[in-house]
């Protein structure tokens, strides 16, 4: 879905209700294989690994390409695509 009037050119709204439908609720820590998602802090730069927590906003947070999606909060800090400063 594009979009004109947030941080995003393109919305994820399906696409995370596509992700809630299969994954739910799932924690990473839970996972029955190791997952890492790889977030930039928008704030300070800094690389996130992000290997606890919901599942679906580490996606969301690892693809999340300035002007392209809107960036996702997780645990009060703003996150976005982590290959912006480690491709």
């Amino acid at each position: 879905d594009l979009r004109f009037r947030s941080s995003g050119l393109i919305g994820d709204t399906k696409l995370a209700d596509l992700m809630r439908e299969h994954l739910d609720d799932l924690r990473i820590e839970d996972l029955p294989r190791t997952f890492v998602g790889v977030a930039t802090e928008l704030t300070t730069g800094h690389e996130l690994w992000l290997h606890q927590g919901n599942l679906i906003k580490a996606i969301r947070a690892s693809y999340a390409l300035p002007g392209v999606f809107a960036p996702v909060a997780v645990e009060g800090r703003w996150l976005i695509d982590g290959a912006l400063v480690n491709p």
